[in-house]
This record gives C-alpha cells, sequence and structure tokens, in this order.
C-alpha cells in the first residue's frame, strides 16, 4: 500500500485534465497522484464532496493531501467540513479569497485571506459575485448601480452595437466597454442515437451560411467549420504564419500553442456547399427510408438572447435549404445539461471554453468514447486511439499531428456543427483598475482594485486595465 496519495481537485468549467501536469510533476517527485472529476456546474459543492469523500474512502493510503484548484478548493471545504473524518494529511488551496456565503442562484460572497502568501498586496477587503444566468439582468444590474463589472459574455446581443459604437448618436465606443479575442467554440451537439445517419448530419452543417452569424450576433464573431478555436490566419503575424507553415491569404484559423514553438492548424468540417448539402440529404433519405425523421427538434437554453436568435435562423436554413420541419424547445439551464446528458434531444447548442491554448486537453477530449462530457452518443475506436497516442507523445508537434487527424476524423462524421469562435464582451465601471480582459476570460481578483481617484488617471478600459 503507497503511504502518501495526493488527490487533485480542479476548479469550475472544466473536467480535471488540466490537472495532469501538476499530477506529472508530483509522480517524477516521488508521490502518488490521482485526479478527481466531477461536474462543477450541474452539482453543488456539497454534492461533489459527496463524490470525493467516496473516492478517498476507496483510497489505499495511510496519508490522504488534498490540492485544490478554485472552486475546488471550495469542494474539498464542503468534504472536510460535512465528513471530518479522514485521513491525516495537508491541505492546499489557492486563491486570495476565502469564501463566506454562498446560495445556490443567488451569490458568492469572499473575503480575503489572513493567511494567503501575497495578502499584502491584495487591496479589495471583500467580493461579491452574483450567479445570474440571464443576460439582460446581468446588465440591468450593472446600468443600475448594483454591480462594478460584468464578464464572461453577461451583455445581450442587442446592446453591442451600440456599446462598440457601431449604431447610436455618437458613434463612437463606449468608454467602460471593451471586445476582446475569446478560447471559446460555439457548436451544435447532434445526438447520433437518433440522427444515426452520417449524410444527414453532413447535410445539416453544409446547409448553413456561417458568414451570416456575425450581422446576427453584432458582437464579432469569428465563422467556423472546426471544433478547435483560434484566430484567422490573415490576421496572423508574420513571426506566426511562418511558425504555422502558411500565407497570409490562407483560409481557416490557427492556433498559437506555444509562442515561437508550435502552432495548430484546426481542420476544416462540412462547410456551405448547398449543393453538396441537398445530395448529402438525398442520400441520407434513400439509406434510411421510413427511419428519415418528420420533424427536427432543436434544444437550447434561456438565459442567453443570441441563442435563440441562432436557433431562429438555424431553423430557417434548414426549412429553406432543406425542406426539413424544424421545431424549437428553450430550457432552464439545468434542466437542459440534464436533457443532453441523456441524449434526449434531437440537435441541441453547446458551447465549449479553453483555459488554454490546447486542442487536446481543452476541446477534443470531450469527444472521447467515455468521456462524461461527450453528450453527442457519437464513438469511434479510431478517434479514441489518436487521442491516446496523442496523449502518450512527448514531443509536441507530434502530439499536435496526432491530435489533428482525430478531430478530422470527427468532423468528417459530423456528430457536432460547429459554427463560430467566441468573443468576450466586458463592462467595467471606470473606478475598477486590474481587472484582467484576455483570451482566456481569467481574472485574478488578486490585482482587482477601487480607485477613489479615478477621476485623476481617466475613466474607461484603457485606464482600468
Amino acid at each position: 500500500m503507497p503511504n502518501e496519495i495526493v488527490v487533485l481537485v480542479h476548479g469550475l468549467w472544466v473536467n480535471g485534465l488540466e490537472m495532469g501536469w501538476l499530477r506529472r510533476c508530483l509522480e517524477s517527485a516521488g508521490y502518488q497522484a490521482v485526479q478527481f472529476s466531477y461536474p462543477s456546474i450541474t452539482n453543488t459543492p456539497f454534492e461533489n464532496a459527496m463524490d470525493l469523500n467516496a473516492m478517498a474512502e476507496r483510497l489505499p493510503a495511510e496519508t490522504v493531501h488534498f490540492v485544490g484548484h478554485s472552486l475546488g478548493g471550495i469542494v474539498i471545504r464542503h468534504l472536510f467540513y460535512h465528513f471530518p473524518r479522514q485521513r491525516p494529511g495537508r491541505i492546499v488551496t489557492s486563491g486570495p479569497f476565502h469564501l463566506t456565503y454562498w446560495r445556490q442562484r443567488d451569490k458568492f460572497e469572499l473575503r480575503r485571506s489572513a493567511t494567503f502568501w501575497g495578502r499584502d498586496a491584495v487591496r479589495l477587503a471583500r467580493v461579491t459575485i452574483y450567479s445570474i444566468n440571464d443576460q439582460s439582468a446581468a446588465a440591468n444590474l450593472y446600468y443600475q448601480g448594483a454591480c462594478d463589472a460584468t464578464t464572461t459574455n453577461n451583455v445581450p446581443s442587442s446592446y453591442l452595437p451600440v456599446l462598440a459604437g457601431e449604431a447610436g448618436p455618437t458613434g463612437r465606443p463606449k468608454l467602460d466597454y471593451v471586445r476582446a479575442p475569446y478560447n471559446g467554440i460555439y457548436f451544435y451537439l447532434v445526438n447520433v442515437k437518433r440522427l444515426d445517419n452520417v449524410h444527414l448530419r453532413r447535410a445539416l452543417s453544409h446547409a448553413l451560411d456561417r458568414s451570416r452569424l456575425p450581422l446576427i450576433l453584432k458582437g464579432g464573431q469569428i465563422p467556423t467549420t472546426s471544433m478547435t478555436p483560434g484566430k484567422p490566419i490573415a490576421q496572423l503575424t508574420a513571426e506566426e504564419r511562418a511558425l504555422c507553415g502558411v500565407d497570409g491569404d490562407a483560409p481557416g484559423l490557427a492556433a498559437i500553442v506555444v509562442k515561437g514553438q508550435a502552432c495548430y492548424l484546426p481542420p476544416p468540417g462540412p462547410g456551405y456547399d448547398p449543393e453538396r448539402a441537398r445530395a448529402e440529404l438525398a442520400r441520407a433519405k434513400a439509406e434510411m427510408g421510413a427511419r428519415f425523421p418528420a420533424v427536427i427538434h432543436v434544444k437550447f437554453n434561456t438565459g442567453v438572447e443570441s441563442h435563440k436568435h441562432i436557433a431562429e435562423w438555424i431553423q430557417r436554413e434548414w426549412q429553406e435549404r432543406l425542406g426539413l420541419r424544424v421545431e424549437l424547445e428553450s430550457q432552464e439551464w439545468k434542466v437542459f445539461l440534464k436533457d443532453t446528458a441523456n441524449l434526449e434531444y434531437d440537435v441541441a447548442r453547446m458551447g465549449s471554453i479553453g483555459n488554454l491554448p490546447d486542442p487536446e486537453a481543452e476541446f477534443l477530449n470531450q469527444m472521447k468514447c467515455e468521456s462524461p462530457d461527450n453528450r453527442t452518443g457519437w464513438c469511434s475506436a479510431r478517434f479514441d486511439e489518436l487521442y491516446r497516442k496523442a496523449e502518450a507523445e512527448p514531443d509536441r508537434r507530434r502530439r499536435l499531428a496526432y491530435a489533428r487527424e482525430a478531430e478530422a476524423i470527427m468532423l468528417d462524421e459530423a456528430p457536432i456543427v460547429p459554427l463560430y469562435v467566441y468573443t468576450q464582451h466586458v463592462l467595467a465601471k471606470p473606478y475598477v483598475r486590474g481587472l484582467a480582459v484576455n483570451l482566456f476570460d481569467q481574472q485574478s481578483l488578486r490585482d482587482v482594485w477601487i480607485d477613489p481617484d479615478w477621476r485623476k488617471a481617466g475613466p474607461g478600459p484603457g485606464a482600468a486595465r
């Protein structure tokens, strides 16, 4: 029996693969480490602590240490509060603040930690984070003065032209508004257990002219047929183009995985081609016969204005270009997650945000056969084999080559319909300083502060950040 085991608990919006690097470092130092994966969005910290406790009870070690990142630290605190009879070990959590209050679907309250290693540089004494899943409600709170900033796209799409200065009397962007790139992809899931014909799925993707999406969404989104996000090749610097081995007029996207060392070119999926769409549809009807669906139901969650706009656009495109009958259904977020996890849908919207520019760890992993995040029912032995090769390959470029081959296989079978690369839209009062706006939308509250003399420095995102 190993004498010591370290349990790694990941944070919000991820699935635990991000802790793999830390696990390998600990193992190289002689520790045995295991990763605990949990549904950070659908379950409460207490529910996840119950699962963590069940896992800890099965560990064959005299000493068990816990390391938590972000929300993982809160889950660990719930573990020791509700299940205090744990084996001896150390607890390591991150962050300059401690959770003092949490009410589901209401708010979190954080207070400055007295034990954080850099506590003297932390200038906020308290932070309140509202848990709101409706964009209009979040934006209204901001404009009514009830909150100081909104992040992670809590602005309705109908507001964006005015905020960006593309509409309205002044023609100038608002000083408290920032539009920035975002390492995320918006796509539609296709339930392959119900829509089990690959030609039907390809027809759905070929029928969509994604170039229309920026006009509908008004936020500078980047149309794509790939699952892995990136920026348009035309926007790369000369140095980045040389790294990626592409010309400036090449179509598609590129992701700089490691600056100056590794570039990933996401393979394209079935793009807009009405003639090809009709041919694929005809082939699907011939192969499926009476099984061809009379109606295709499209599900999306409420709370985000653009979800409805996109669903209505897709409904119109599939009806006009393919002659399909399409019906829409909106659901509350938690019900929507449950239905997609249980494959109780035909087609449904989804998004994926990466914490790193890493295709296999951040995006493609959710398409593995046994992944808990695979909400399509699609399974490919070849895809999983390539993914395993990528995980085991120490050379970064060869890993990316395996990942690209795997992504191409998946896109060709169309269990998802990629639509666009996200942009992020942030609002912040002029006195808010240090609020990071970066590709991964990761704010360090340690650096944020309220400037009572903001008028001297001048308002706006430039001064605030």
